[in-house]
């Protein structure tokens, strides 16, 4: 469960406020710029609701709605990180590992698992335009938008991530939606993640295209459910990299900060993942003051 709003314009809002002062109240600043969402982050667990197209300090931000969806998100994640209390298995249902066995396609666009892998590699548009295999590719716990797909079973992520075929190929998908973001796996091990060849056009895209933010929080969701869980800090590492020190990706900082952090089911690591976006502001904020000096 998940929004995005329209990202602010990167000319007319200040990149960062010198660290440890917040914005100001009478400023026209959003929630989703780089300056709130680091404020944000000095708070106890990113508490801040971050809200991109809303005044930071002003009337809008306690409007009941969007606390509402806020609220609605943070027990989505609560629920995925516990393993969905009182939800139960179904032996009957096993669309996904069949999928995953290369028995059956995906639908609506009828295509099996290694068609994809092997037919859909650098097809940008195609991966764009159709947006029913990624309930499959990435299956969770959860009923998606494709009416056609089955939600994951926990019999299911245990028969797939016990036959070595099968696992691999859920990894290989995760490559696959890396190339189309612009990214690829340096160390299939580590999780650790380098730009692509293609990145700039890449980057320019997914920057621009937030209906992929909600595809990047299933993914993640996957990884975690088919004991991938080690590839997903790497992952926020990377794009908090691109977007804060490089400006790259700055426009999925509200996700990345708000939903897919909260993805990670461990306390520690989402600890850590939020000190080092903190570190990483420091430097820029750091660097901001040494150029101002020397104007």
């Amino acid at each position: 469960m998940e929004t995005h709003q329209p990202r602010r314009d990167p000319d007319k809002t200040p990149l960062l406020p010198q660290h440890g002062k917040t914005p100001d109240a009478d400023s026209d600043c959003d929630v989703g710029c780089f300056s709130c969402i680091y404020w944000c982050l000095s708070l106890p667990c990113c508490s801040l609701p971050c809200w991109g197209g809303l005044d930071c300090w002003g009337g809008d931000v306690a409007d009941s709605g969007r606390r509402r969806w806020r609220g609605k998100s943070q027990e989505d994640a609560w629920r995925y990180r516990n393993k969905y209390p009182g939800k139960k298995d179904n032996l009957d249902l096993n669309d996904n590992y069949r999928f995953y066995a290369n028995e059956i396609p995906c639908r609506p666009d009828g295509a099996l698992i290694d068609d994809i892998h092997n037919g859909w590699w650098g097809q940008y548009d195609k991966l764009e335009r159709l947006h029913g295999y990624i309930q499959w590719l990435f299956p969770i716990r959860e009923q998606g938008v494709n009416d056609s797909s089955q939600e994951l079973l926990l019999h299911e992520a245990k028969r797939i991530c016990s036959d070595p075929v099968m696992h691999e190929r859920v990894l290989k998908s995760y490559e696959l939606m890396l190339d189309f973001y612009g990214m690829k796996l340096k160390d299939r091990n580590t999780g650790e993640i380098e730009r692509a060849d293609n990145w700039k056009e890449r980057f320019c895209h997914l920057n621009h295209s937030s209906h992929n933010y909600l595809r990047i929080t299933r993914i993640l969701k996957c990884l975690g459910e088919m004991e991938y869980e080690q590839l997903k800090a790497p992952f926020l590492r990377f794009v908090l990299h691109e977007a804060i020190e490089e400006g790259t990706l700055d426009h999925t900082l509200d996700s990345c900060i708000n939903y897919w952090l909260e993805v990670l089911k461990s306390k520690e690591e989402r600890d850590d993942v939020r000190k080092h976006a903190q570190k990483l502001a420091d430097k820029v904020n750091q660097r901001s003051d040494n150029q101002s000096r020397q104007k």
